[in-house]
């Protein structure tokens, strides 16, 4: 099976280079209160690859089994509560580059509700792995 740090092999022209491969973790914390029509933003900053180079994310969350690949961003469909009742809302996964060397891995949850937003029960993990290549005249 080919992993995500072979798809780029040697070869005599110019072609991306892989620049190697590294995962962090952000931990969306159980239960978390969100103001009405606020949002809650969890992060973790990591220093990868070179200035000029094109990163491939996955991510996976310990509430979905499945693993999804992204370069900008990923929706999941969650059930909190609102007021007492159960409400639906959407938790977002996105890497975004702070400078040349440096990504933040963040999870996003905004609250449509015009009251404070509960979010579901037991922590959620989620996993960033990030493979980065390097354009071949850098």
């Amino acid at each position: 099976m080919t992993t995500p740090s072979s798809f780029i092999s040697t070869s005599d022209y110019a072609t991306f280079k892989n620049d190697g491969g590294t995962s962090t973790f952000v931990v969306y914390a159980a239960s978390t209160s969100v103001a009405g029509n606020g949002y809650s933003v969890v992060s973790a900053d990591i220093a990868i690859g070179k200035q000029a180079s094109i990163n491939r994310v996955q991510i996976s969350s310990s509430k979905d089994s499945s693993k999804r690949y992204s370069s900008l961003s990923l929706s999941f469909n969650r059930t909190g509560l609102v007021s007492a009742s159960p409400a639906g809302y959407t938790v977002v996964a996105y890497v975004s580059r702070t400078s040349a060397t440096n990504l933040r891995c963040s999870v996003y949850v905004p609250n449509p509700y015009s009251s404070a937003l509960t979010t579901a029960t037991g922590n959620e993990t989620f996993t960033f792995y990030i493979d980065t290549f390097l354009p071949p005249f850098v």
